[in-house]
């Protein structure tokens, strides 16, 4: 007989368990995916329908909650509260008659799966009272337990050990049962409780999950029984995983909905600030433009006032203020749209993380369900109900997302309006600011508005120019390491084709000899055969062969001959070689060329910023001392010659590398024929690699000559258009006399064409300054291009040292993060532990009762539904608001309709005078565009110049530096000669030659003569 274990036994068992799994260290609130998900579960809504009764009961909670698809429901869920705990457990009704139906309905649903279900009746007959205390007391530690870890929501460790506990008993109870009733299944079933069962009794500790109910049913006592409730242990750490996962991707949802809510929140309180400062601006504006009118129609009747005219300036500060308030919005607006744009973003990958998520947990799901188990069918349903309410929610969420998503669509629409609206007062005021100029009379402010706008202009320009200036130093950096890196790999391939001929003439020295050892051998065999053919002869010199071969003997001589001779193959491969390293070298030049010529574009676009700096220093240097002088017109005649002498001198320079270029051709085109001809003397057939060599070479001489006929073209049209210009430049220096007496002479009759002339106006030469010598300028920027160099140095220096303090605070920083995390992780250890001393200590004094539960339920339920109306009072707050903006926008559409009418009236009255002004205008605008065109056609000019000079001067670089090689070379072959006399003279000194001195064998000779 087993040993039966009395109440007292059972009671202190289960209350150690419960103090081993409080003072549990290993207990993690945020639990982990070894635990299981049942008190995870216990905050949040069950997944579960509740079971069909007969008696009218409330709508449970879960499906209440379920149902109301609101914002504030992820608001409430994501604050981990006592009352959320407490609102999220399960009333427990103690209808007798309920229990005793629900009793009899499970009885005959289970009697086909053959479980039986040991009641209280069914436990132990003959002490029914005592069996009733403990398991009152068990029923109430149990609720008491699942309320405690439901505060807190963990204890996956403490619900795994209440299992073990209740497993121990109904082990111990199936035992003892067993051995008083071993064959009584019927009694058991007729014999059913009023009180409910272990498995009703956990019922309401997790009503979403159905894993482990079954676990608490208790099996009779055989073999197949046992190993279903051993699979079935084994298998709940994969449920509770899954069951985790599902939770921990229902929390992010709930703070993905707070994430969109709250920056939905924050997006209308900035749209309203924004709507009411816009609207007060464009009432100021309203009223300000009202009241100009009014006095500009006053003013039109008699003059204005200083009053007027302060007035008029504080309306334009107050103006410029306005629109740099506007541009500030305009930014802000920028960024949260750049922000909402990438919370939408997240949003699709978490939702696509959320899919994939699911999609895996419904393929774990399955494969959970193909397994062999004795519960499958329940657990399946449990999970697909789970799942679905998930989808149901995240369906939730992106109708919610959706809504957000309009909203923000439709406020940016109205951000849209109000930005024309904005534009459309720009309009207005600075037509406004044309009409006070226009009716005040005062062209000061005219010109001084042109003059900002010149100087804006300018600055931008030198911006660019120098930065032109910057990218051209780069673009030099780069380019001399090219061109090191390049002259390395010439190197590099001159070494490589040195060694291939090395080893190319060493094979034909080899093949030489070898071909000479054969020619021996072949002469010995012809002669040996010769020999035969005479004494053949000789023998027989009438007969039939002898005739043969003396007919066919002359002609294959003749091809003996003709085979002898074989193609000079070496030349012509080395002129092939030559033609490529031409090819290539030509192409390596137009490449520098082009960079080249990029260079001195940026450079010469540099020099240019600074010179025209310098000369407007100088011209109001000059202007401060003394007026402008006017040049002499033979400066100018002295310029053009020597423009002129430049241009032919460049020609002829020209004219004479084409001459030799051509010269070069028509040698190679020579030495080709030449070589050809010997080729094609003695070979009546040429093989087919020969006449493709042939062929190649023609075409690649046909394609330079076609390069050099295009150059010379080039050349041409380049000396065209410098004549072109140069007759331009001519007829420009000499009309300035009678361009200057015809504006004279036709000053009064065409005033209204033309702007009347100014002191400073004079034509715009690059080659001429009107300050100090060229030499001065030149002194000036060498000494600005020392303090340049200066200030790189000082700026290098700055650098390092900043480095060095960056590194420093860097340090500095990761060391005072590590201290912070230290004492942030130290800090939650302790809330941790105080949280868990806490949560269990008022989970112990609070869950005596189930008053307490209902109460605390009510109290969560009322506290959400008036946080829901809080929401819905400021939604229709919000819908107040929207509906006045829209209102306000009408009106001043409206407004802004009629300001545009009256101001086309305007327009049509002062018709004649803007068509006058707007005619000035595009005047001024064609002025410009032609000097600026005569500049770019002049600095073309100039740059060509300079590109053919530079060219000119490589070119003679290049031939010394041949002459200098040829030079070294011929000092070679001198030394190697004087090396070999030497030589000699050794030699000879060895053997006994006595050498007369130089003296002697001059007097020698003398006296010979």
């Amino acid at each position: 007989m087993a040993h039966r274990l009395t109440k007292d036994e059972l009671d202190e068992q289960f209350e150690q368990f419960l103090k081993e799994s409080v003072s549990d260290d290993s207990v993690d609130l945020g639990g982990s995916a070894m635990r299981s998900s049942v008190l995870d579960s216990l905050g949040r809504a069950s997944q579960k329908p509740p079971p069909k009764k007969t008696s009218a009961a409330p709508v449970p909670w879960w499906q209440e909650e379920d149902s109301e698809e609101t914002p504030g429901r992820g608001l409430l869920r994501s604050e981990k509260t006592f009352c959320k705990s407490l609102r999220r457990s399960q009333p427990i009704q103690e209808e007798e008659e309920e229990l005793q139906h629900q009793g009899v309905e499970r009885g005959s649903e289970e009697e086909g799966a053959e479980p039986v279900i040991f009641s209280r009746d069914s436990l132990e007959p003959e002490g029914e009272s005592a069996q009733e205390g403990w398991i009152d007391t068990l029923s109430m530690m149990s609720l008491d337990l699942a309320q405690s870890i439901s505060y807190g929501q963990s204890g996956a460790s403490e619900m795994e050990a209440l299992q073990d506990a209740y497993r121990q008993i109904s082990g111990s109870l199936e035992d003892s049962d067993h051995h008083h009733h071993p064959s009584s299944p019927v009694r058991r079933e007729r014999r059913r409780s009023k009180l409910p069962t272990a498995e009703e009794l956990m019922r309401p500790i997790r009503p979403d999950s159905m894993d482990d109910t079954r676990g608490f049913t208790l099996q009779p006592a055989s073999e197949p029984r046992e190993e279903g409730r051993s699979g079935e242990v084994e298998e709940s750490p994969l449920v509770s995983r899954l069951r985790l996962q599902l939770a921990q991707r229902e929390r992010e949802l709930h703070t993905r909905e707070e994430e969109l809510l709250l920056q939905h929140n924050t997006e209308l309180s900035s749209l309203r600030q924004e709507n009411y400062l816009l609207q007060s601006k464009l009432h100021s504006t309203e009223e300000a433009n009202s009241r100009k009118k009014g006095r500009l129609g006053r003013g039109l009747d008699g003059p204005l006032d200083p009053l007027t005219e302060d007035k008029l300036r504080l309306i334009e500060k107050e103006v410029k203020e306005q629109e740099t308030i506007i541009q500030g919005y305009q930014q802000e607006n920028e960024k949260l749209y750049l922000q909402m744009k990438a919370l939408q973003a997240q949003g699709k990958l978490n939702e696509e993380a959320m899919f994939t998520e699911n999609q895996r947990l419904l393929n774990e799901l399955a494969l959970t369900n193909n397994s062999p188990r004795t519960v499958g069918n329940v657990v399946c349903v449990a999970h697909i109900q789970r799942i679905t309410q998930l989808q149901d929610q995240m369906q939730a969420a992106q109708r919610t997302e959706e809504r957000l998503v309009e909203e923000t669509h439709r406020l940016k629409q109205e951000k849209q309006a109000l930005e024309v609206d904005l534009q459309m007062m720009r309009k207005e005021r600075d037509l406004a600011k044309a009409q006070v100029v226009y009716t005040s009379g005062d062209k000061s402010f005219e010109l001084q508005v042109a003059e900002d706008r010149h100087k804006e202009e300018v600055c931008v320009l030198k911006k660019r120019l120098q930065w032109y200036a910057e990218n051209q130093e780069l673009l030099d950096r780069d380019s001399a390491r090219l061109r090191a890196a390049t002259a390395d790999a010439h190197k590099l391939t001159e070494q490589v084709e040195k060694l291939k001929m090395e080893v190319g003439k060493r094979a034909n020295q080899s093949k030489t000899k070898e071909r000479a050892g054969d020619a021996k051998r072949i002469q010995d065999l012809e002669r040996q055969v010769k020999e035969m053919e005479k004494i053949l002869r000789q023998r027989n010199p009438n007969s039939l062969p002898a005739l043969i071969y003396a007919a066919a003997n002359a002609p294959a001589v003749d091809e003996d001959g003709g085979g002898k001779s074989s193609p000079p193959t070496q030349t012509r491969a080395l002129l092939e070689r030559r033609i490529q390293r031409l090819e290539a070298e030509l192409e390596s030049r137009d490449d520098e060329a082009k960079r080249s010529l990029r260079a001195m574009e940026q450079q010469y676009q540099r020099i240019k910023l600074q010179y025209e700096q310098q000369i407007s220093d100088l011209e109001q240097r000059l202007t401060q001392k003394h007026p402008v002088q006017t040049r002499s017109p033979g400066v100018w005649q002295a310029q053009v010659c020597s423009l002129q002498q430049e241009l032919e001198l460049l020609k002829e320079n020209h004219q004479s590398r084409e001459r030799s270029l051509q010269a070069e051709v028509h040698s190679l085109q020579e030495q080709l024929t030449q070589q050809a001809q010997p080729e094609r003397a003695p070979q009546r057939s040429p093989s087919r690699h020969q006449r493709q060599a042939e062929t190649a070479l023609g075409v690649r001489i046909e394609r330079l000559n076609q390069e050099l006929s295009a150059k010379t073209r080039s050349v041409q049209e380049l000396s065209r258009t410098v004549e072109r210009l140069q007759r331009e430049r001519k007829t420009m220096l000499c009309g300035p006399g009678p361009r200057s007496e015809g504006r004279e002479s036709g000053g009064t009759v065409g005033e209204i064409a033309t702007f009347p002339p100014t002191q400073d106006e004079k034509d715009y030469q690059p080659t001429a300054f009107s300050g100090s010598h060229i030499s001065e300028v030149l002194q000036v920027s060498e000494g600005l291009r020392l303090r340049l160099e200066q200030l790189e140095l000082q700026r290098d220096k700055e650098r390092v040292v900043l480095e060095a303090a960056a590194a420093q605070a860097q340090a500095e920083l990761r060391r005072v993060q590590q201290h912070s995390a230290e004492q942030v992780s130290s800090l939650r250890a302790d809330h941790q532990r105080e949280l868990e001393r806490l949560l269990t200590g008022h989970a112990l004094a609070h869950s005596s009762s189930k008053v307490a539960e209902l109460t605390n339920q009510v109290t969560a339920q009322e506290i959400m539904v008036q946080h829901l109306r809080d929401q819905v009072k400021e939604l229709q707050g919000t819908r107040d608001a929207l509906a006045v903006s829209k209102l306000r926008e009408d009106t001043l559409q409206n407004q802004l309709t009629r300001l545009l009418e009256e101001l086309k009236q305007a327009k049509e009255c002062h018709s004649p005078e803007l068509r006058h002004f707007t005619s000035l205008e595009r005047k001024i605008h064609s002025m410009e565009l032609r000097h600026t065109q005569r500049e770019k056609e002049l600095q073309q000019v100039i740059g060509q110049t300079r590109l053919v000079v530079e060219a000119e001067q490589q070119s003679e670089v290049k031939r010394w530096r041949r002459l200098a090689q040829e030079k070294t070379r011929e000092l070679e072959v001198f030394r190697l000669e004087l090396d070999s006399i030497l030589d000699v003279l050794r030699e000879l000194q060895r053997q006994g030659v006595v050498i007369p001195a130089p003296d002697r064998q001059l007097r020698a000779n003398s006296h010979t003569l």
